[in-house]
Order: C-alpha cells, then structure tokens, then sequence
C-alpha cells in the first residue's frame, strides 16, 4: 500500500497577512506558496493536523460562559479584586478579564499559583478552574491544542519566510515557530532590503537603518516626493487622472483604514476599480441592532424610534414607516393624537390598492403593540429573545429576496442570531437596560463589505504598513498621516511580572510592542525601490489630520522639505511636478455672481382665485404680504417634503400647552377650581400626555426641563383661569371652527378659546406659548390680520367681539383695551371694533389690489433684497390715498420659506 506524500508549501509569513498583502505575484505562480497571517497559520496548522471545526464567532459565547465563572468565584472563595468593576459592568469586566486570561495562555501558563503567587494571578488562577468542560476554546487556546499535536503528527510546510525580525515577533508566535523548526521546517527571518543607493529615497532608508541621524541634502531627483492636498477628495481625483494620464506610471499602493476615496476616484476617471472593502458600522442593517431594543422601554426615545423609521432597510413597511415618522416628527411620543386614525387609513389605502394589509399590520403590531417596561425595570429575557429572532428571519428572507447586491442584511442576520444565542445562554430570566445593550455591543461590530468588485488590471494594494512583502519600484502611500496614536499600557503589575519571568513565561511588554510598531511602521520605505510618493491631506473623511509620524523623520534626515513637497493648490509646484510625470492640469474656475433677485416675475395667473377650496389665515397672509409664496405653494403646487425630524424644544412646549390647556378649559366647571386643583389636573394629564406626545422630556436628564414646562404652564393657567371667572366670562368653546367669506373668498379658521359674557359680547383669544414683545407690536402696528379675521368670521351685526393674544410662558393677557379683562396689557387703539374695521378694510383693498396684478400678469417677489425697490416703484406708481388705504408691507424674507433658491435666476 503506497503512503501519500503531501505535497511541498511553502509558506510567507507576516503579522498583518491575514488581510490584503502587497506580494510579488509572479512567485506564486511557480510553487505552493502562501501568504498567512497569524489565524491563517493557525487555521493551516488545524486543518492538517485534525484540529479544524472551530466555530469562528463564538467570543461572545466565551465572554458569557466566563462571566458565569466569575459569578460562582464570590461564594466559594469571596470577594476579588474585580468586584466593584464586576458590579457595574458584569459583561465588560468579564471581556477584559478572558483577555488577559487568554494572554497568558499564549505565554505558556497553564494556571498552576502556588500560594506565593500575587492576589490576581491566584484569582484567575481559581477562576481557570471554574470554567465549565465545554468552555469555547478561543485563538488562544487553539494555539496550545496546535502546539501539542504538532511533535506527532506530519505537515506538508516545507518552508516558512517570516516577513518580521525573530526578535519583534509576540511569544504566542515565536513559540510556534520555534515548534516547526523542531518539525523539520526550514525558517527564515526578515532581512531588511537594502537601500537603493545614493537617491533622496535611498537616503533616507540609510538614515532608517542607521544607529544615529546624520543630516543629509536633497537632490529633488524624484525618487521621493510629498504631495500636499487640502482634502482626501481633492487629492484622489489628482491621483486617478495623473495615473490615467501616465501609462508607465502603474505603482503599488498603501491605502491604511480602508479609505475608499481614492478608489472612487478610479472609478470616475476610468482607471480600474481597486475593490477597497469598507467596515462601517454606520450601514442601516447594522442600525438596526441597537436600535430595536429601544421598542421594549418606556418612556420610548423617540429620536432611536425616528432613526429605526427613517431607515432605507427596516423590518416594516416604508410607506407606514413614512407616515409614522410624520407624526412622531411632530408628537414625538407613540400613540398620540391621531396615531390611530393614520395607521388605520393607510392599512385601507394598501387593501384599496390590492397589497397585503394584514402583513403589514402584522409587522406594525410587532413593533408597536407589546409590553413595556420602565427604564429601571428589567426586560424578560424572551422578550428580547423573540426581538432577535424576528430580525433574524426577516434579515434572512429579505436576502432570499434582493440577493447577493445585499450582503449586509446577511450580516444583519447572522449577528442577530449570535444575539440570540448569546441571551440562550445567560442564566438569568430577567435584563436590565446596561445587561441589554451590553449583550448587544458584544456582537455589533462592522463586517467589511466589498461594495465595488476589482476589475482586471487594478493596481496591487494593501491596507497596513506591515503588509508590504514586495519591494515595489513605484509605491504610493496614500493617506501619508498620522492616525489615532497607538499607547501601549502594562496590564500587570511588576511583582506578577516578575513571578511570572521566573517561571519562564513571558508576557510581551509596552516597549516590544512599540519596537514592533517602528519596525512596521519604516517598513514601505525600505522596500520601495525607484520611487516612493506619499500624499499628505489635512483633512480626511472631513476631520483634520496631522502629519505622521515619519514625517519627522524625513524632516530630521533633510531639514527643509519644500524641493520635495509639491502643492495641489500652487501652479508653481504643478510646474515642478511636470519634471516627474504628465500633470493634470489645474483650471480656475471663473466666479460666477449670483444675478439679484428679480422684484417682479412675468407670468399669468389664474384670474378665478376661488379655484381653491378655501383659503386659511396662513395662506392668506402670504397671499397679501408674499404673493409669490401664495402661488408657489398654492397655485403650482410646489410643496416641500417633510423633514423627519424632532421638533425642537420651543415648538415642542408650544403644542404641549396647548394640549393641556384645551384638555383643563374642556372640564364644565373649571371656573370653579382653586389653584391646587388646577395643577392635580395638570400634573395628572400630563403624565399620560408626555409619554404619547412629549417623550423626549421624560428622556434622561430632562427633568428640569420637564419640571419648569409643567410649571410654567401650571402658573400660567391659575392665571388665566382667573382672569377668565374675575371678569366675567364663562367659556363659549374651545378649538372652535369658524368659516366664512373674505372679498367673496371662502375661509376657514380655528380660534383656541371663545368666551362669552351676556348675550352678545365675545372674546377670541389666541394662545400663543411665547412672544409677548412681538405680539404686543402686532397690536400697536394693526398687523394683528389673525384676531381681525377671527371676529370677522365669528362674529355678527349684533354681537360685540373682543380679541386678545394669551402668552402661555409670561402669563401674560396683550389686548388693545381693558373691556374685556381689566388686568390686560393694552395696546393699539382703545376702540377695538373701529380698529378691526380699520384693519380688516385694508385687508380687503390689498387683496383686491393683489388680484389687479395678477391680471396684469405680474408676481410680487418680496424679499429683504428687494422690498427697498419695490416700495419706492410703489410709492411713484400709487398714490398717498392708495398707499394709506393698503396694508403695510413688511422688510424681512418671509418666515418659513421653502422656495428661496426658485428666487435665484
């Protein structure tokens, strides 16, 4: 029987080979050669030793069944040193701890300490033996299983390089080594190459090996050169045309922390995509994990539920998600005001439209109807559980679906389902809110993803310094500067240092780590051969950078570095550059003004403004006062989309007062109540009303604010309830619909409070939540239109209408007299029913005089730019009898305009 011979491998060996390696290509061709990285190795090493089938994501698993470990040590041996730590972060400590754990398994301790061991060494020690017979082995402890097996059994390497100094290489991996040496295995350890000659780029990797820095003169020979860019955009797209405009010119490239702009860039010039991978966390299916559990709390936080609606890929439907969004964008709370109604008209829209309503009702009640719990309750454990296995089997199906151009939906489900098997584990019934998010950051983590493939011909590329094996003529470190730094801390303390050292294990210290960092570090240089191009930006991804490290270095070999360094923003560099290469050329863009903003557009507007239903007091007001917003908005039909946003703080208040004082003024005999019972009422109401349309005030750290909100509007409520019984009046009505005619327009209208005092006397106010200085100004000036058209509609030939503005946040009355509350503060005319006549009749000739332009075919564009024209053509085209009959018109731009940039021409 003939014995199988494995064939010869020979094996490169680098510390950062796991990833993409800059290799001479050809070599492999001619032999079994592989480039590994330290998990690779390990993985080869299993596989032909009868080691493989290790699960590959089960340190989560590792963390819990460790963390249970540490849960038994307190009653058998008491408290340890991890207590308090333990205590406030069970799941952190614990991951910290298996770390440390684990580097000491690749040292060589097999957990034996003797009494005189130090305290935390004996610790880990007792907890070794507290971990369960099934514990998930991890790197570590598979490199002792391959360290074991290896003496007795054959491999097929033959020959192994090593790209690192024996010396810079961590204990874990000098041992395996060691261990196939002894095997028969053929090692070789990294020489550095030597430098390239009497070159700017051979000098400086002279100065890199020598013991001491000389300075040394530039000879500008192109052989080194640093281009300066403002920006990583800017610099790529020069980078892809320079490429494409130079055929020779085809180098290696170092692009560190998967930076896709300069593989953007290829792509836009035509020069073939590189395939750079990317691993943000920031893509919506990984959202999604840290946001679902924001389902299972209460009060909700609207601003994670916002983010879970807005996404591009969510487990529900888009066009309720949409309208959802609306209205929590508005109400941020679940279950407000109209919620209902919403959700039920759009389940009918889709079984009109013949879709699946009960899928997606489904899916909604899913989400939204199940049990919450107080943010210092805990969560059952199933209840989470049952969340993770839900995105699971959507993630799943959804990629069944779409198909491979959505890859992330299956990493989506595959840490969703390690989530869930990462709950099945613990052994406790119940979470806390800390426990939840900690389970789930232990899985969420960025999976790169390749969203454009290499296309042939691409140039070589690796991401990290020391994964440059080649010895490239032409390199090209993009990205040249400096990253996040690296520190380097001892976890242990000298005495265990030195307990452990004299038992022959040795842990790898700060100062090998960071020997290990410079070697890696000089590495692109010393193995660039004609030509080494680094390009610096001060910013990338839009923050500010600083230079690298080496940069230092070349200004302590050459001193002054501007005969190397080439500018993207000066001609003159540009010149000096066409020495080396074909140069894009730079063109200046000429600066092209903005034309001023016409005052007047020719167009033809409908002469039948009934064509509208009805007019409101908003479209009206701009009808008079910004004509082209009126036509933009509501003849064109231009509307702008909404922003799914929060509404912000001030708005917010505003609605919930509202809210609150229609909800006190609607009880029959709210006239009757004293203060205390007036703010019983408030507190009561609001609690319920905060959870469905206020919550992010019941979010962290929000009390004060949700506090002095209450009572403000608890104060300002006694005193309008006052002021309401001290005077007379009982309430007519609340949010009372009024409609009616303006100049043969049909109107409509909602006034917040009607008062009534005898038979024909009325009073309308507006609450407002704040403004009282603005507000009173409307009223000195006559540019109170709302109140005006509020007594219009409302009133009678008979009836005598009052009308007042309400400032909620002063508790303060504005009316133009005190006839209808004696403690208002007044403004304007006494004789309220002269000036409404006043008003209102200006009113109506402004429309009218609105309506003779439009029949002239002209549009008004008012804006602080142009009112100044346009008040002096009128004040020469309309007499001082016209011009005292219109309103005034205002100086400003109009207040929420949506159609500025139309304006432009």
């Amino acid at each position: 029987m003939r014995t199988h011979k494995p064939h010869a491998m020979h094996i490169n060996f680098g510390l950062h080979f796991d990833d993409r390696v800059l290799t001479a290509r050809d070599e492999h061709l001619e032999a079994e050669i592989f480039d590994v990285g330290p998990y690779q190795l390990l993985q080869l090493l299993e596989t032909h030793l009868g080691l493989a089938g290790h699960p590959t994501d089960q340190e989560a698993i590792r963390i819990e069944q460790y963390r249970q470990a540490l849960l038994q040590y307190e009653p058998l041996h008491g408290r340890a040193f991890y207590y308090a730590s333990f205590e406030a972060d069970a799941f952190g400590t614990s991951a910290d701890l298996l770390s440390r754990r684990d580097e000491l398994c690749y040292a060589a301790w097999d957990f034996d300490a003797a009494d005189d061991a130090p305290e935390r060494l004996q610790v880990l020690a007792r907890v070794e033996r507290l971990l369960p017979a099934d514990f998930c082995a991890g790197r570590a402890d598979r490199y002792v299983a391959v360290l074991k097996a290896l003496p007795e059994r054959d491999i097929p390497i033959t020959s192994l390089y090593c790209f690192e100094p024996e010396q810079l290489l961590p204990q874990a991996q000098r041992r395996l080594l060691e261990a196939l040496d002894h095997k028969g295995v053929s090692i070789l350890y990294a020489v550095p190459p030597a430098p390239t000659g009497d070159t700017d780029l051979g000098r400086w990797q002279s100065q890199i090996t020598a013991a001491r820095t000389t300075r040394q003169s530039l000879r500008a020979d192109g052989t080194l050169l640093l281009l300066h860019a403002a920006s990583d955009t800017e610099a790529a797209a020069f980078m892809a045309k320079l490429i494409n405009l130079n055929d020779d010119y085809c180098p290696d490239c170092l692009i560190p922390d998967h930076n896709r702009a300069l593989d953007m860039a290829f792509r836009y010039e035509g020069v073939p995509c590189m395939g750079i991978e990317t691993a943000s966390v920031g893509r919506p299916s990984l959202q999604l994990l840290k946001l679902v559990t924001a389902f299972v709390w209460k009060p909700v936080n609207p601003y994670k539920i916002m983010e879970f609606l807005s996404l591009n890929v969510k487990p529900i439907d888009d066009g309720l998600a949409e309208r959802l969004a609306q209205l929590l964008a508005a109400r941020p709370g679940l279950f407000g005001e109209g919620w209902g109604a919403v959700v039920q008209r759009y389940l009918d829209e889709v079984r009109t439209r013949g879709g699946d309503a009960e899928a997606i009702e489904k899916q909604y009640n899913f989400w939204f109807d199940r049990p919450r719990y107080a943010q210092d309750d805990r969560v059952p454990k199933l209840d989470a559980v049952r969340i993770f296995e839900y995105l699971h089997r959507w993630a799943l199906q959804r990629f069944d679906e779409e198909g491979q151009q959505s890859t992330s939906l299956l990493v989506l489900s595959e840490q969703a389902r390690r989530i869930t098997e990462l709950l099945d584990t613990l052994p406790e019934d119940e979470l806390d809110q800390l426990e939840l998010e900690r389970v789930v950051r232990t899985i969420y983590k960025p999976s790169p993803v390749q969203l454009d493939e290499g296309e042939v011909g691409h140039t070589h590329f690796a991401y990290h310094p020391g994964a440059v094996a080649s010895t490239p003529d032409h390199l090209l470190w993009w990205n040249f500067s400096q990253r996040d730094p690296d520190f380097f801390f001892s976890r242990w303390y000298v005495s265990e240092l030195s307990w452990l050292t004299e038992r022959g294990i040795l842990l790898e210290s700060p100062d090998h780590q960071n020997e290990r960092l410079l070697w890696h570090r000089s590495r692109p240089v010393m193995h660039a051969r004609k030509q080494l191009l680094l390009v610096y930006c001060e910013r990338v991804d839009g923050t500010d950078t600083g230079h690298h490290p080496l940069h230092s270095d070349l200004e302590a070999t050459f001193g002054d570095l501007s005969a190397i360094t080439f500018k993207l923003s000066s001609a003159d560099d540009m010149d000096r550059l066409s020495e080396h290469f074909d140069v894009p050329g730079i063109a200046e863009l000429p600066c092209r003004h903005y034309a001023p903003t016409p005052d007047m557009l020719d167009v033809q507007i409908p002469q039948d403004l009934n064509e509208r239903e009805y007019e409101t007091l908003t479209s009206l007001d701009d009808l008079l006062y910004y004509p082209y917003k009126w036509a933009f908005q509501y003849k064109l039909k231009l509307r702008p989309s909404s922003i799914l946003d929060i509404v912000d703080d001030n708005r917010l208040k505003g609605n919930l007062a509202h809210r609150l004082f229609e909800l006190l003024l609607s009880q029959p005999d709210v006239l009757t109540w004293d203060r205390r019972q007036i703010e019983t009422y408030i507190d009561q109401r609001a609690a319920q009303l905060l959870e469905r349309e206020g919550s992010t005030l019941l979010l962290y750290g929000r009390q004060p604010d949700r506090v002095s909100l209450l009572r403000a509007i608890e104060r300002s409520a006694v005193t309008l309830v006052g002021l309401i019984r001290d005077n007379g009046w009982r309430i007519f009505a609340i949010e009372q619909d009024l409609e009616g005619q303006f100049d043969a327009i049909p109107m409509k209208a909602r006034a917040d409070l009607v008062l009534q005092r005898g038979e024909q006397e009325y009073a309308i106010l507006d609450l407002k939540w704040r403004g009282s200085s603005r507000n009173k100004d409307k009223l000195t000036n006559g540019l109170d239109l709302q109140l005006v058209l509020y007594a219009q509609l409302f009133g009678t030939a008979e009836a005598t209408i009052h009308t007042a503005y309400y400032i909620i946040s002063d508790s303060q009355l504005l009316a133009r007299n005190t006839r209808a509350f004696r403690e208002a503060v007044t403004a304007g005319e006494p004789e309220h029913a002269v000036a409404h006549r006043h008003i209102y009749d200006r009113m109506v000739h402004t429309h009218q005089w609105r309506r003779t332009q439009f029949a002239d075919r002209q549009l008004e564009i008012r804006t602080s730019d142009t009112a100044p024209t346009l008040d002096a053509h009128y004040s020469q085209t309309l007499s001082t009898e016209q011009m005292l009959r219109l309103l005034e018109m205002k100086m400003d731009d109009a207040p929420f305009d949506s159609y500025g940039t139309l304006l432009r021409p």
